[in-house]
């Protein structure tokens, strides 16, 4: 009998061979040595897939973030310097189909942002990069750990996903969203 890694040459092989019934059975050793394969296969192929969908993104280093894939469930490592690029590379794991879950472990490098200059610098930075709002129809203030976000924007949806990357933004602990939709 040949016997190579492949498990599926080893299924075949096996075939020919005269073995005990329990192992060529399904849930047998063959049956689970195929499971391994293609589980090991599947991860390997999603890992590829999330590392190719970031490093075609021009917003993101891709070199300061990972994955690790095990039974369809994706964890996200890694540091980023602002909130919107932790949430775009969440929904980049996010629009890629065949997993369970994902765990997104990124960290926000907080110690960019030492007054409240930079604070609100970051904030449009961030709307207009990761959302496409234009910022000429947008202001944003910072007091007491809050921002208040002011002006207009297209949808609802943008207003929602405007306050929502603005609270994960380092030292703001409160959003106070006055954006309007436009006509």
């Amino acid at each position: 009998m040949n016997v190579r890694v492949d498990p599926f040459v080893i299924e075949q092989d096996t075939h020919q061979a005269l073995l005990p019934a329990k192992v060529l059975e399904p849930g047998g050793a063959i049956a689970s040595l195929n499971h391994i394969y293609k589980s090991k296969l599947f991860n390997l192929r999603l890992k590829k897939r999330l590392t190719r969908a970031l490093s075609n993104n021009s917003g993101i280093n891709h070199h300061r973030i990972r994955f690790e894939v095990e039974d369809g469930v994706v964890r996200v490592y890694g540091y980023v310097d602002t909130p919107g690029e932790k949430r775009i590379i969440g929904d980049l794991v996010n629009m890629k189909s065949g997993y369970k879950k994902v765990c997104n472990e990124i960290s926000i490098r907080s110690s960019l942002f030492i007054n409240d200059a930079q604070i609100v610098g970051a904030i449009l930075h961030d709307l207009s990069l990761y959302l496409g709002l234009d910022l000429s129809k947008i202001a944003v203030e910072f007091k007491n750990s809050t921002a208040y976000l002011r002006g207009f924007v297209p949808t609802i949806y943008m207003k929602c996903a405007a306050e929502e990357l603005v609270s994960s933004t380092p030292r703001v602990t409160n959003v106070v969203n006055l954006l309007k939709i436009m006509d």
